[in-house]
């Protein structure tokens, strides 16, 4: 569900004031975290890890690592300046900026939002031989007034002044008029080897009201560095969590009293989407746990600045330690043995919101496996009020190398290809009647392996995908709630699976809700988001990175957000199930001035507001009260669009089919296709997803098109998508982890369709009139036959015939004999959901929440 940014311009957005010039230029460059990470982990501390007694002796890295300003790895041809947060500088007048998520005509993409006069500086880039800066930029318009045209600037500066590269003036147009725009820079060629420049981003005029929007800016260059050594896989078998395992951590506090401590909300949180630990300097954090020669601490820490306001501030470095010991009792008599040493070089100097951030792989430098104490350590030669540390990421990895797989090795590659919000009766093969899949209904007659009976283990994305990546239910992976959306890292996904076996992995995401800030795609080898793109944009990358990893075997998976709200496929797609319409419903339909026909829907996808179909609004909606009436033309007018992006995702699958065909990797390649969920429109008071569990959410598509099948094998047994992971290394012939949910497709055809499973949701809205209209969490059992859904806040049931009734319509007894079994394990399944879901949640970052809202989760 969405509502894309439509009250606000940008709804979804992350709002950073920059104060005045004479107050901010002082403040120093954002800041780092510190924290040290010395192993031992005594005890001692009070219960559940409370805070130790005496002081802790800071701890010295002049012999460590530094990390300087604009430090980067290898370049493998595009260097997203999004990533660079912690280096960026304001310099010039006193506006602000935002990184958000505006809608331009319907098109939504994450950018930077300035008020000019505003000027961002990216510093000591490098510069790459025939490289080019790509970006869009356009004007969002939050009030509205008289037209003030708004210039952007792109300049680059290499130790000589400020060089122009770029200048363009847009004026502003009528509301729900104004366009991105596209630009593609070249950049100065390098003058030796390793040079280095600041490259300037800037706005000029506009009036109050006027945004000017730079989207997706990227450096990007053919010339890629030499690949690594590409003869081994870095497989990672097991990891620890250690910011789960804060509470049991012990927590030293420094001479001034400070002791870690977990953020919940402020801060870090206000950027991280993760949970954050802050280690103040000169206090440590210490765990004890069995690890041994080949794990690494795998880490990501930021700082926020307070440098002084009178212009006093001084460079310094902010840095982390690691020790280890064995663990010993209580005398602690055991030495300690530095594993290593990072550092972040920091300055004064105008500089922006966003923290400093470093992050890898640090390794423990163990000589045996065993129980040992950690600590981290944090220390810097700054004062402790000019910097606050967050950690966002401490785990303790497992490495192995194993070898790579060759192309020439034999084996398949994998291509997982999920289209958010689709349903499964919108697919041509399974018997829709408009021709939204032509690709994947041509390719399943000659290879398709087709599930009749796939359904979803959630109605919404995040507990969906897990499912997906992990093989077991919500209740299991925990990750059921909006502000529990961390995927914990002890989980093994896919990619994880796949990698172990010695397969190049590589995750794209467009869903901000799937990226590296919630743990999805970390086990990738490579990861790569790029997010609210469309799913031609997507696919480029998808195409780029295939082509380039032909001679192995890889493994890939693609999030396209198509055909999730809003409905904008490009032309010919975005009319094509409605060519001769000549209505009101036609583009900027989701912005803040959009069609107030319309508007009122995005309550009911933001909101959760049940929907009633009623014949006199004809193409309107209308609130009352706390629910939305629509009229039957406004539906079929949005359902129309969005089966324009059913169509647009298919032609993406088509150019895929064409790229593997091209590559000579079709007969080597099996393609899955699959959905996390469907999206209602008012079949069950419901528009969007989320809210209920019928089959319109829940029933998804679900085809394997096998390179080794001759035409196509339907699958009438019941199965879920926790089945998807056991069935790929099925037939990919891998080790199946003990202890999944899901069944390879041998054990589920042997189950037929009788086989129960499960799905849940955190939003569920009872959608019948005066019933409660807060969400809550419901819980579902189904085979090919039957269904029961359970309310656990109001003991509520409902059960269903699927044979003679498959729309749901018309409910039987819920207490019939034949569900008895279904309601004892609803009852215990719901039960941890429950306490989970409402156990002291965290509330949602700022930019959490601008995600939620930009997804349509949250109002």
């Amino acid at each position: 569900m969405f509502n894309g940014s439509c009250f606000e311009g940008a709804m979804g957005k992350l709002r950073l004031p920059v104060p005045a010039a004479a107050g901010w230029l002082p403040m120093a460059r954002a800041g780092l975290l510190l924290l040290a990470l010395v192993p031992a982990c005594s005890r001692k501390s009070s219960p559940g890890g409370g805070g130790a007694s005496g002081p802790v002796q800071a701890v010295a890295w002049s012999d460590g690592e530094v990390e300087a300003v604009g430090a980067s790895g290898p370049f493998d041809g595009r260097l997203d300046l999004f990533t660079l947060l912690g280096d960026v500088v304001y310099e010039g007048a006193p506006g602000h900026v935002e990184l958000g998520f505006p809608v331009l005509r319907d098109d939504q993409r994450e950018a930077f939002m300035f008020t000019p006069p505003l000027r961002l500086r990216f510093r000591n880039l490098p510069l790459r031989p025939e490289a080019r800066l790509v970006f869009g930029y356009g004007i969002t318009i939050r009030k509205q007034g008289e037209a003030a045209p708004i210039e952007f600037r792109v300049e680059l500066d290499r130790g000589a002044g400020l060089e122009r590269l770029f200048a363009e003036t847009v004026q502003a147009k009528e509301p729900g008029a104004n366009e991105w725009l596209e630009a593609d820079v070249a950049l100065p060629a390098p003058a030796e080897p390793g040079a280095r420049c600041d490259l300037v981003l800037s706005v000029d005029g506009g009036r109050e009201g006027l945004i000017a929007d730079w989207s997706w800016p990227a450096i990007v260059s053919d010339r890629r560095d030499p690949a690594p050594d590409r003869s081994t896989v870095a497989a990672e078998p097991a990891r620890q969590d250690l910011l789960e395992q804060f509470p049991q951590a012990s927590r030293l506090a420094n001479p001034q009293g400070k002791a870690p401590h977990e953020i919940q909300v402020g801060l870090m949180a206000e950027m991280a989407l993760r949970p954050a630990v802050v280690v103040p300097q000169g206090s440590s954090l210490r765990y004890r746990i069995h690890a041994g020669p080949s794990d690494s601490l795998r880490f990501r820490f930021h700082v926020l600045p307070h440098w002084p306001a009178d212009g006093s501030g001084r460079a310094g470095t902010v840095g982390f330690t690691v020790r280890s010991r064995p663990a010993v009792d209580a005398s602690g008599d055991a030495v300690w043995t530095t594993s290593g040493k990072r550092a972040l070089a920091i300055e004064p100097g105008a500089v922006g919101p966003w923290p400093r951030e470093a992050s890898g792989l640090l390794p423990l430098g163990l000589v045996a496996d065993g129980e040992v104490e950690l600590e981290l350590a944090a220390s810097s030669d700054l004062p402790q009020e000019w910097a606050t540390p967050g950690f966002t990421q401490l785990e303790v990895v497992t490495q192995r190398s194993v070898p790579r797989r060759a192309r020439g090795d034999g084996g398949r590659n994998v291509v997982v290809l999920l289209a958010d919000s689709l349903r499964m009766d919108h697919v041509g093969l399974y018997g829709y009647d408009r021709d939204t899949t032509p690709h994947l209904d041509a390719a399943a007659r000659e290879r398709g392996v087709i599930f009749d009976q796939a359904t979803a283990a959630a109605s919404w994305t995040l507990p969906s995908v897990a499912s997906l990546f992990t093989g077991v239910y919500p209740v299991r992976h925990r990750v059921i709630h909006p502000e529990r959306s961390l995927l914990p890292a002890s989980w093994q996904t896919w990619a994880d699976q796949l990698r172990a076996a010695g397969y190049s992995t590589a995750g794209f995401t467009s869903n901000p809700l799937l990226g590296r800030d919630h743990g999805f795609i970390d086990g990738f080898e490579d990861q790569h988001e790029e997010l609210f793109a469309g799913a031609g944009r997507l696919m480029e990358r998808v195409a780029d990175w295939i082509a380039s990893h032909k001679d192995e075997r890889f493994f890939v998976y693609a999030h396209f957000m198509e055909p999730h709200a809003p409905y904008v496929a490009p032309a010919p797609f975005y009319d094509m199930f409605d060519p001769g319409y000549t209505g009101s419903v036609d583009h900027d339909t989701w912005s803040i001035f959009g069609n107030p026909a319309v508007r009122p829907m995005v309550l009911a996808i933001a909101g959760g507001f049940p929907v009633d179909v009623r014949d006199d609004l004809g193409e309107q909606s209308v609130r009352e009260g706390e629910r939305i009436a629509a009229g039957p033309p406004l539906l079929r007018r949005l359902m129309a669009l969005y089966d324009g992006e059913v169509r647009w995702f298919d032609e993406q699958l088509g150019k895929m089919l064409d790229l593997l065909a091209a590559q000579g990797l079709e007969g080597e390649t099996l393609v899955v296709v699959v959905s996390d969920h469907g999206e209602e429109f008012g079949e069950h008071g419901h528009y969007g997803h989320s809210f209920d569990l019928y089959d319109t959410l829940l029933h998804v598509p679900l085809v394997f098109l096998d390179p080794d099948a001759t035409g196509p094998r339907h699958v009438a047994a019941q199965v879920s998508l926790v089945d998807v992971l056991p069935m790929l290394l099925e037939r990919l012939g891998l080790p199946i982890p003990e202890g999944l949910d899901g069944l390879t497709l041998a054990q589920a055809e042997a189950a037929g369709p009788e086989r129960v499973v499960f799905g849940q949701t955190s939003h569920y809205v009872d959608s019948r009139a005066g019933a409660n209209p807060d969400r809550t969490e419901a819980v579902c059992a189904r085979n090919a036959s039957r269904k029961l859904i359970h309310v656990p806040r109001d003991d509520g049931w409902e059960a269903y015939e699927l044979v003679a009734d498959p729309a749901e319509r018309s409910p039987v007894a819920a207490d019939d004999a034949a569900f008895a079994e279904w309601r004892a394990t609803l009852v215990e399944t719901a039960a941890p959901l429950w306490s989970l879901a409402h156990r002291a949640p965290r509330p949602p970052a700022r930019r959490e929440e601008a995600i939620l809202r930009a997804l349509g989760y949250i109002e």
